[in-house]
């Protein structure tokens, strides 16, 4: 699903509007990106599942999300909002883990 976002706080209405949508944990791509196999939602699933408290699991142009962490959202400077979302998931005890095993592609959108 794509998601249409301003030009201002982009990145925390696409994050916020995607915690909203989802029905669980979710992955959080750049534009034009995707996970390159489906190992990729595989290994996501496991590093979450063996990590209770990991919040996000940060992939190169991806991140996957652990679905209702978050009940406050820290405010928006109008630019990127990946130190922001981790500080939202450290006041509630969970961390913010890179992975960068966890493969993306570039998709070919026309």
């Amino acid at each position: 699903m794509a998601i249409k976002c301003p030009a201002k706080n982009w990145d925390f209405v696409r994050r916020v509007t995607a915690e909203n949508l989802a029905a669980g944990d979710y992955v959080l791509c750049d534009l034009g990106y995707g996970p390159a196999d489906d190992r990729f939602i595989k290994n996501a699933r496991r590093l979450l599942d063996e990590n209770p408290k990991m919040g996000i699991v940060d992939a190169q142009h991806a991140i996957v999300i652990r679905k209702g962490v978050v009940d406050k959202w820290v405010s928006s400077d109008g630019k990127s909002y990946s130190l922001q979302h981790a500080a939202s998931m450290g006041f509630k005890g969970y961390t913010v883990e890179r992975w960068p095993e966890l493969e993306c592609k570039a998709l070919n959108v026309h």
